[in-house]
């Protein structure tokens, strides 16, 4: 089984969509942006993520893209939970060990994506 092949709902690239979503509204929350509005360009920064895949030919079924949305989603929902509604900051040591894991995952299915030719 090839983990980087797009599955019906989740694949190799859950986890990075996860870590993403986490990462993208530890930013926007980091910068100032309320809650709402945090959510809101969260959601549309995935949404966008997904447009330009499919702009590239990345073509996934909808449920995977569904299932992409959601868990970016799911990530921004536990950065929020952590920073705006528990009030605490997670240990650096960590928060360094989920970006570069996330940026060795995304090369890792990058590299396998080109040399399987997946689309």
């Amino acid at each position: 089984m090839d983990i980087w092949k797009h599955g019906a709902f989740v694949d190799g690239w859950s986890v990075v969509h996860f870590l993403s979503g986490f990462f993208i509204a530890l930013l926007f929350y980091t910068i100032g942006f309320s809650i709402v509005l945090t959510v809101l360009c969260t959601l549309a920064a995935l949404v966008l993520w997904e447009v330009y895949e499919w702009i590239l030919g990345i073509l996934e079924t909808p449920p995977n893209v569904a299932a992409d949305i959601v868990l970016g989603s799911l990530g921004a929902g536990v950065a929020l939970y952590f920073y705006f509604f528990r009030g605490e900051t997670l240990p650096e040591w960590l928060l360094l060990t989920l970006f570069f894991s996330m940026l060795a995952l995304s090369l890792w299915g990058f590299i396998d994506q080109y040399k399987n030719g997946y689309r």
